[in-house]
């Protein structure tokens, strides 16, 4: 789950860490981040893990359709 240095690591496209469920932006991915740099990550870490949980919505739904 953690790299080398025991440091989690993440995807720059989702910001998903190798943690289940837990995503990074902003400084604690670039400390060098400013404000505007660090709400566009945030965004589009919030933005992934909006599809992330409509997969999911959408997967048990299709499994409850099909068990009728």
């Amino acid at each position: 789950m953690f790299a080398a240095t025991g440091v989690a690591t993440f995807s720059p496209r989702t910001r998903a860490t190798t943690v289940p469920g837990l995503r990074v932006a902003g400084t604690v991915t670039d400390p060098m981040a400013q404000v505007v740099s660090s709400a566009a990550a945030g965004l589009m870490a919030g933005v992934a893990m909006h599809a992330d949980l409509l997969a999911e919505e959408t997967t048990a739904a299709v499994a409850a359709l099909h068990a009728r």
